[in-house]
């Protein structure tokens, strides 16, 4: 059995331009019927629209797809398969709605399908795994958390005696004769150094949030280009559609005089030329007032995203203010390090200049009691 005629309506069809994706391009020349296409045996539903023997819609409706209405009489979703969005405009809200409804019975028969095959790769998986587990109960046990030892062994102590375990460098060692003096040298060395990265890591950032500053006010000024080039273009079919409509009115005024009986002043062939002329005016309103409420539709989507930019670059500035204080007081944090090493430094090598006049003193005590006890082993020997 194949595909079953589900449901059909008559529409104007549009394709959003390829190269600007600002705007519609109509497809057809004038309204066609789209049909909804179900396939029994694979449950799938398809959308199809043919004018002269030319497809020009063929799409596949997945569990993914959203239908959105964007005015009272026109719609479109986005194929990802054909790679272009579709849009459809309806001679009334009515059809629209059947339309929506269909969609929305497609779209859930497609989400039934994908459902139906994910439960069952889930129980192939799951008869896998347990057929797997049952072989080799040895990797099971291998695969077991490690336990609380293991996880303690892996803790790095710091300089200051705090657990770390996400140091990527363990804090210097101290010797065992270097005193508190080399201890706090050091240790102020190890928390200068730290400083030190965590200050080039906040300029790198720095840097990447105004790169993407950069790219965000880019994106603002071509979005607003775009705005007011499509406010432009909506000014100029508004003027388009009042001109129209006003030849659209003496037409309709001209056929009501015809038709009350003042055929004798006109032949019969302006009558059928004028009514045919009002025909082709009708189709062309119709399709301008489309076309015009795809470029508003167009233009309230451009608008959101220049709103979603404008929030974007203030959350932008935001954390490059955030980025530069805390810049600063990594610097501050520094400099005091900087003096604290300096000190350390002085303190040191004062202590290291006392420890070499006790030296110093200590050899010459050292001098006199061999002198001594040279003297009194002499004394013994008399």
């Amino acid at each position: 059995m194949g595909e079953e005629l589900a449901f059909s309506v008559k529409a104007h069809v549009f394709q959003i331009d390829q190269q600007t994706k600002k705007r519609w391009l109509p497809s057809s020349t004038a309204s066609i019927r789209v049909a909804y296409y179900h396939d029994p045996n694979r449950k799938t539903y398809r959308i199809i629209a043919i004018e002269n023997s030319k497809a020009l819609i063929n799409s596949t409706i997945t569990a993914n797809m959203n239908f959105t209405k964007t005015s009272p009489k026109f719609g479109q979703w986005s194929d990802h398969r054909a790679n272009t969005v579709y849009g459809l405009g309806f001679s009334s809200e009515k059809d629209l709605q059947q339309f929506v409804e269909w969609f929305s019975k497609a779209k859930e028969a497609a989400r039934k399908v994908v459902e139906k095959k994910k439960r069952k790769t889930d129980e192939m998986e799951k008869m896998t795994s347990n057929s797997s587990a049952e072989s080799k109960p040895e990797q099971a046990m291998a695969s077991s958390p490690p336990d609380a030892a293991t996880v303690e062994e892996a803790v790095v102590m710091n300089g200051d005696g705090r657990k770390s375990a996400s140091s990527s460098e363990p804090p210097p060692a101290v010797s065992r004769n270097g005193g508190s003096a080399d201890t706090q040298l050091e240790t102020l060395r190890y928390e200068n150094n730290k400083l030190k990265s965590a200050l080039a890591s906040s300029a790198q950032n720095v840097k990447k949030w105004e790169g993407e500053m950069k790219t965000l006010k880019s994106n603002n000024a071509k979005l607003t280009a775009a705005l007011k080039e499509s406010n432009q273009h909506v000014a100029e079919w508004k003027e388009r559609l009042q001109q129209y409509k006003d030849e659209n009115t003496q037409l309709k005024q001209k056929v009501s005089e015809l038709e009350s009986g003042r055929e004798g002043a006109v032949d019969k062939e302006e009558h059928e030329g004028l009514k045919r002329d009002m025909e082709e005016l009708k189709e062309v309103l119709t399709a301008v007032q489309l076309d015009l409420e795809a470029r508003q539709s167009d233009l309230a989507q451009r608008d959101s995203q220049l709103k979603d930019t404008n929030a974007q670059l203030v959350d932008a500035k935001t954390r490059i203010s955030e980025l530069e204080e805390e810049n600063g007081q990594l610097r501050v944090k520094e400099s005091e390090l900087e003096d604290k090493l300096h000190m350390a430094t002085v303190a040191c090598r004062r202590k290291l200049e006392e420890a070499g006049e006790g030296h110093d003193q200590l050899g010459q005590l050292l001098q006199e009691a061999i002198r001594l006890h040279q003297s009194l082993t002499d004394n013994y020997k008399l």
